[in-house]
């Protein structure tokens, strides 16, 4: 589903890529998107304390508050997947964090 959402909005304003990513601190995590990567520097604005949308290509700054809209139904299940990270980075290893994550 959030890839069909991401290749929606690539089609819609010509987009190179579109993906969404985890934010766990400093980092970002991939989490799904559509089309061709690029070197250039992406684009982004947070869609929620948890996930970013990231982009390649020309879009207009007053597109932004539709993106969100979007892509609001989809992030609020990811949120309740995705673990929180309130008390800082995890020290669990990636077997570990699978294995908490509620099913």
């Amino acid at each position: 589903m959030a890839a069909a959402e991401c290749r929606r909005l690539c089609e819609t304003f010509g987009l190179q890529q579109a993906y969404l990513a985890e934010i766990v601190g400093r980092r970002r995590h991939y989490l799904a998107g559509y089309g061709q990567p690029s070197l250039d520097k992406p684009q982004q604005i947070a869609l929620s304390g948890q996930v970013a949308l990231f982009w390649h290509g020309p879009m207009p700054p007053e597109s932004y508050a539709g993106c969100r809209r979007m892509f609001h139904s989809l992030i609020e299940r990811l949120e309740h997947e995705l673990p929180r990270c309130e008390e800082g980075p995890s020290t669990a290893t990636p077997q570990q964090q699978r294995e908490e994550r509620p099913t």
